[in-house]
């Protein structure tokens, strides 16, 4: 049986200037699935990490 690793974090959108939204609505989401479901919210992939064992997603409006 395949295992499926996912890492959950809660994310928000950071204004630069200390405001933070609510979190997205599909922010629970691993790194492939978050790269794969950005694009339908608007989001374009600008480059992917990882560091310390965690996958890391770079994201544009």
């Amino acid at each position: 049986m395949a295992t499926t690793e996912v890492d959950e974090r809660k994310v928000h959108v950071d204004d630069g200037r200390g405001g933070r939204g609510a979190p997205f609505r599909w922010a629970r989401l691993g790194t492939r699935a978050l790269c794969a479901e950005a694009p339908e919210a608007g989001w374009t992939r600008t480059l992917t990490w990882q560091a310390a064992g965690r996958g890391f997603v770079g994201l544009r409006r």
